[in-house]
């Protein structure tokens, strides 16, 4: 009894998974879309208007 007990919440976790993962996420990518600014002025303005903070990344090879 306990091990179909096991079995039957098992096979809902993973329905219930695969359901989850196959819901429709249109539109969510457009939101974690990187907007390039070129000047930094202008990026500190708009992450003021936003409430958002800014990424600088820097790399070099030397």
């Amino acid at each position: 009894m306990a091990r179909t007990m096991s079995f039957s919440v098992l096979a809902l976790i993973l329905i219930s998974a695969m359901a989850a993962a196959q819901t429709d996420t249109t539109g969510a990518a457009d939101s974690l879309k990187a907007e390039w600014v070129s000047s930094f002025a202008g990026a500190q303005s708009k992450a003021l208007d936003e409430n958002r903070v800014i990424l600088l990344d820097f790399y070099t090879d030397w």
